[in-house]
């Protein structure tokens, strides 16, 4: 095949008709519209969730697990642990392993502390807490270590207790 300048053309065309095979067709830009950023998705899942409570529909264990995840994601501690409280008190709720894995992974991982100009660590547990954002990184802490530990045992305290696969099962 060649173009109009006299060009050899290769592109591949199907053999039953004279189209573009498959790989070389149009298709529809799935990604034309711009994808929303964590901070967006956390606003809307809040906002549905405001709007389920003022309708008294309680959330149930995998919206729970999405707001904490997207709360945990963004480094808003309190919020997720909020979801975390709300979920553990909805009865409809049965809490899981994956509902408290992001405060657990994002607690052990460490929490944003401030560098003062020594380089030393100043612990605030809090990410808006520093303005200068260039002054902060993400190292595991003493605090965010406790908090893990207390979201664990909450964790464990809601399972019931050991599994009969545990060794000390009674």
């Amino acid at each position: 095949n060649k173009d109009a300048s006299g060009e050899e053309n290769k592109e591949k065309f199907h053999p039953k008709s004279n189209q573009p095979s498959e790989s070389k067709r149009s298709r529809p830009n799935h990604h034309s519209h711009p994808q929303p950023n964590i901070l967006h998705r956390l606003h809307h899942a809040n906002q549905i969730h405001t709007l389920l409570s003022l309708l008294n529909i309680p959330c149930i264990e995998p919206a729970f697990t999405a707001l904490i995840r997207l709360a945990s994601r963004v480094g808003d501690w309190e919020k997720a642990e909020a979801y975390l409280d709300e979920a553990e008190q909805t009865d409809q709720c049965k809490p899981k392993l994956r509902m408290y894995s992001s405060l657990l992974k994002g607690y052990c991982e460490g929490l944003e502390v401030d560098v003062d100009e020594d380089g030393k660590h100043v612990d605030t547990g809090n990410v808006h807490d520093s303005v200068d954002a260039k002054k902060m990184e993400r190292v595991p802490s003493q605090e965010g270590l406790i908090k893990a530990l207390l979201i664990w045992k909450r964790m464990y305290e809601k399972s019931g207790g050991p599994s009969t696969g545990h060794p000390q099962f009674h």
